[in-house]
């Protein structure tokens, strides 16, 4: 079985549609970078019921990886393995396990999730994350690498969005010219010394 996406764009397995899904990963981003601000909501950035992801008080990014799976499937058993050694090599990967067949709100969630991305499969195994989906999985060297690499593309793309702004750095507090400087203090100074001189002039004048 192959891995099926249902992401924004069509993803078969080579590395061009992996550039173009973080290409587009990023431009929806920049898209609605003017309607976030502070402490907002992941629907915000992503479609679809989540949440997708939590950010750390240190602001760093874990992401929800939805594993929705049937014990009858054996795609789903080779997955198994392959998501509980991802998630133990990443510890940023936060694994949710469904089981579908033996436990009703896992199915019941599975179904409110697919549709709230608006797609229709119910197939399994499916992998949710970053508001998108992925179904199926053949073997870690190719559904395992795929899946990797998508997850690092996310986090790597939403660590740079919600990073907060540079400061600018703090000019030291300008200190205000001294009297002597200012050109209305010299100027006012001359004509001073003007008006002391016709004077002078003026008295000594009336001397005579």
């Amino acid at each position: 079985m192959t891995l099926h996406s249902h992401f924004p764009a069509p993803l078969p397995a080579n590395k061009n549609n992996l550039r173009l899904f973080s290409a587009t990963l990023a431009m929806a981003l920049a898209l609605l970078w003017p309607t976030v601000t502070g402490a907002q909501s992941e629907h915000t950035l992503f479609k679809g019921k989540g949440p997708w992801y939590e950010q750390t008080p240190t602001g760093d990014i874990n992401l929800y990886l939805y594993f929705f799976w049937s014990k009858e499937c054996p795609h789903c058993r080779r997955a198994k393995p392959f998501l509980e050694d991802l998630q133990a090599r990443h510890p940023w990967i936060m694994l949710e396990q469904k089981e579908i067949t033996q436990y009703p709100e896992n199915k019941k969630l599975f179904t409110q999730m697919v549709d709230s991305l608006g797609e229709t499969s119910r197939a399994v195994p499916t992998l949710m994350f970053c508001g998108g989906m992925l179904q199926g999985f053949d073997k870690p060297e190719n559904s395992g690498a795929e899946l990797t690499t998508l997850l690092k593309d996310c986090r790597q793309q939403l660590t740079a969005f919600l990073a907060p702004p540079e400061k600018s750095p703090k000019l030291p507090p300008q200190r205000p010219a001294p009297l002597t400087d200012a050109w209305w203090f010299r100027l006012s100074g001359f004509i001073l010394l003007l008006f002391a001189g016709a004077l002078v002039w003026r008295t000594r004048r009336l001397k005579k």
